[in-house]
């Protein structure tokens, strides 16, 4: 009767989640026990109501022969697994990179860091990878541009990084962001530190 009510609450909440939209099973909590929340997700990816994406995430709907596939991103995926696992997760480089207008390559993999052991995702045919870095290297609580100059900045690396690319970098951000970024120096490696420092006082 319990697990019944918990499916019930579950399948309510799902309402108000978007098509396409991971969601873990620890942000559904709330509404019952873990073991019988996990339970209950389990029933609905065995009947095709979600489709599971990895251990703890879901998302709807299953795609399906008569149903249009809404898929969630690779960014999405990556974010929802580390929310569930309790661990920091950032884009790598090289993307960050090309969303900034900087390169015009596109990464072949989708690629995040991460402070965890290297690990794959896979999602379909898709092959999402998180690869671990150096705690210092994310724990900047930064978002948006100013968390994308960040990776860049450290992808690059100490012996491609000029002032020049600072200011180029710098182009890219909105004052606040550009800000938001100055204050995270204290979690950067010393010679980045250095080098927003310098531009800052120039």
């Amino acid at each position: 009767m319990f697990e019944r009510g918990v499916n019930m609450k579950i399948k309510e909440r799902l309402e108000t989640i978007p098509l396409g939209k991971p969601f873990t099973s620890r942000s559904l909590t709330f509404l019952g026990t873990r073991s019988a929340v996990d339970k209950a997700l389990s029933r609905m990816a065995a009947q095709g109501e979600i489709m599971r994406l990895a251990r703890g995430v879901y998302a709807k709907p299953k795609p399906g022969k008569f149903v249009a596939s809404i898929k969630p991103s690779p960014d999405e995926i990556a974010r929802a697994v580390a929310e569930t696992e309790d661990y920091n997760v950032r884009l790598h480089g090289a993307k960050a990179l090309q969303l900034l207008g900087l390169s015009t390559q596109e990464p072949m993999q989708p690629v995040f860091i991460t402070d965890e052991p290297t690990r794959n995702i896979r999602y379909g045919k898709l092959n999402i990878r998180l690869k671990h870095v150096s705690p210092s290297k994310i724990s900047a609580n930064l978002q948006g541009k100013a968390a994308l100059a960040l990776s860049a900045l450290l992808y690059l690396g100490k012996d491609d990084v000029t002032q020049d690319t600072i200011r180029t970098i710098r182009q890219k951000l909105s004052d606040q962001e550009y800000l938001d970024l100055l204050d995270a120096r204290q979690h950067m490696p010393s010679w980045l530190s250095d080098l927003l420092y310098k531009e800052k006082a120039a």
